[in-house]
Formats: structure tokens, sequence, C-alpha cells
């Protein structure tokens, strides 16, 4: 079977790179989103994807739409029998979704129905989710809606943030994605298991100041914020009018039923241990490391040691 790919980021190149050691199909390009101008030099640069694909000499086509006419005449050309898509990035047309002679198919990192959308590894991070999985699925003009190949459940880690965890379940999907590209070579009939439309739900909106900490929520919805914001947009505070961005955060486990509580917000500097604490509304997160704007990461200790008072000080909720 001849195959397409369609992926953006660094965490699906390891699908890649697994797909193109299956014998049995021919992945004969690769769709990836149009390079990108970075930094001062404004240098055009490759998604990973297509830096990948270029260095094994595959074909790869970087279309701004995937409605443009030039685009779609190229991808017929190619003859594809099935289009597997991995955080390409871009809304797939109806007349692209039409070209494969067996199916267009996703894999997408949640149980679905559960967390359709753009960002379902952030959001379950959010919810604070002991569980996740990826499903590979149908693709449909409507999102992630389509009927279901395969899907497996895996857990996610107590320290575990949302680069990490993506990572490890593009990386483990490989063994699903050949199981389900031989269940569609085998039955031309299977159409999968429809979802649950009551157990629908939709991923969160992630924008920049999503990322502001409020330090009256309790301990564990703000290391969860953390972990489902890292590394963008980042969670962060304020401190004398500055930004501060939470590098390295852990909920405190140690001995704190001594320390005298000023309110949310409030720093605490264990001397002898060298534990930066900000109290919540039920106890404290540690910092580890932060970054304060137009300055380099710096340790908790560093950090505190260059202030010039330590008398009343506490983070901020908002730019005051």
């Amino acid at each position: 079977m001849r195959i397409i790919f369609l992926g953006s980021p660094q965490c699906v190149v390891p699908i890649l790179e697994n797909l193109l050691d299956l014998k049995s199909y021919q992945t004969v390009a690769v769709i990836s989103q149009p390079a990108k101008s970075k930094g001062r030099s404004k240098t055009l640069v490759d998604p990973p994807v297509a830096l990948y694909a270029k260095a094994k000499k595959i074909k790869v086509l970087q279309p701004e739409k995937t409605s443009d006419e030039f685009f779609l005449k190229e991808l017929r050309e190619l003859k594809p029998d099935i289009c597997i898509t991995a955080a390409y990035g871009k809304i797939l047309s109806k007349n692209l979704l039409q070209i494969p002679t067996r199916a267009t198919i996703n894999i997408h990192p949640s149980l679905l129905p559960k967390y359709r959308g753009a960002t379902p590894v952030q959001s379950a991070l959010f919810d604070g989710e002991k569980t996740t999985g990826i499903t590979i699925l149908f693709t449909v003009f409507e999102l992630d809606a389509g009927n279901i190949i395969i899907q497996k459940k895996f857990p996610i880690e107590n320290n575990e943030c949302s680069e990490d965890l993506l990572a490890r379940l593009f990386r483990t999907s490989s063994p699903m994605l050949e199981d389900a590209l031989n269940t569609l070579s085998r039955d031309n009939n299977f159409k999968g298991i429809p979802q649950e439309i009551k157990d629908v739900t939709f991923c969160h909106k992630i924008v920049k100041n999503k990322g502001v900490v409020n330090w009256n929520q309790e301990n564990t919805k703000i290391y969860n914020q953390y972990r489902a914001l890292k590394p963008w947009p980042g969670s962060y505070t304020f401190f004398n009018k500055k930004r501060i961005i939470l590098e390295e955060v852990k909920i405190e486990e140690l001995e704190t039923n001594n320390i005298e509580k000023r309110g949310p917000g409030s720093l605490h500097f264990m001397v002898k241990t060298k534990n930066l604490l900000v109290e919540t509304k039920n106890g404290f997160i540690r910092i580890i490391a932060l970054k304060p704007e137009g300055k380099k990461k710096v340790s908790s200790t560093q950090f505190w040691h260059g202030l010039q008072s330590k008398k009343q000080t506490h983070f901020n909720f908002e730019h005051e």
C-alpha cells in the first residue's frame, strides 16, 4: 500500500522513522507545514518532519493550504492508498480526504471521544487526569469525530509535563499504527467503531494569558497548570511589576508546619534546605528554577539572594 504521512513537529518524527521500516508499506511522500522564518536573520527553517524526510530523500510537500489546487494535483499523481496524520497542524480539505483510495487516518493523543481538538495532552494534565491514551481513527470532515480503528490506554506519570507526555505517547504509537494499517489492508470493509456521542468532550483553548498563576488555588491545581503549559506558554507570575516564568516547580513535601503563614503568593526561603516556597490556598509550591523577565534562568536560591529586600515578599497574580 502507498502511504503519505502528514506531520510537522519533532515529537512525531519517530512515527515516520518507524513507518519507513515497514516492508509491507511504501511511504511515497511526506506533507508538512511550510518553512517559517526564525531569528533576527529571518532565515527560513523547515519543521522537523520535513527536515527528516528531506534527509531521507523522500518527496516533501509543504502547502500553505490543503485546498490549494496545485498541491491537490501533486497529491493525486502520487496515488496514495492511505494518508496518515499526526500533529500536522492544518485542517484537511474535503478534496484532500477524497484522494486516498482506502482512507485518511489520524493518530490522536487521547482516549477519544474524550478531549477532541488540538490540545488533548495539555487538557488532560490541566484536569489532573491519571490516564490518557492513543486513538487511531478514520479522519472525517468533523473534528476528531471519525470511527475508532484502534485505541490503547497509558498511565500519566506524576511529574510528566505536556512536552514529555506528548513525545512518549507518539513514540509508543508505532506498533498500534502497524496494527491499524494491517487491519485496513486485510479488510476493505472495515469501518471501525463509532464514538459514543454522549461521552464527547473538547480540549481547553491554550492562550498565552492562561499561564498566569493564581496562588489562591490549591497547590495541585497550580502544579497541574505548570505541567500542562510547559514549555508553552509556561506558568508565570509577577514580582515588582516584572513577569517571572516558573521554569521548574514541585509540590512541597517537606515539613512546613512551623512556617508562619502570610497568605497565598507569599515567599518563604528555608535557609537550612535552601528551598524557596510559595504559599497557596492549601499548602506550598516549591520553586526550583525561574526566569525573571529580560534575564537568564536562575535557581531559586540565586533569585532569593539577589533580592534587595526580603521583607513581606510575595508574588502577584497580575501585573500591578
